[in-house]
């Protein structure tokens, strides 16, 4: 999450205005939510040497992104609207 590319920047933005929607979760933890909710189902790997980065991940099993705010970090990523 500390990337300094154009992408990085919007999707960064992009999650943390919606901290507060999701009860003020880290970065890493909405960015986990939203890969959870993707509709192919991924299952997100994480690696172990952060404690803190296995909470996260952790805790993102307890967000479930309504369909709006999905689409809106998607959006941002790909750096326009979808369809």
């Amino acid at each position: 999450m500390s990337g300094q590319d154009e992408q990085a920047q919007r999707v960064r933005g992009a999650l943390e205005g919606l901290r507060g929607k999701y009860g003020g979760a880290s970065l890493a933890t909405l960015a986990y939510a939203w890969v959870m909710r993707h509709p192919s189902r991924p299952v997100p790997v994480t690696g172990t040497r952060r404690v803190e980065g296995l909470r996260e991940a952790v805790a993102a099993t307890s967000i479930r992104f309504d369909a709006e705010d999905w689409y809106a970090v998607w959006q941002a990523s790909i750096g326009h609207e979808v369809p």
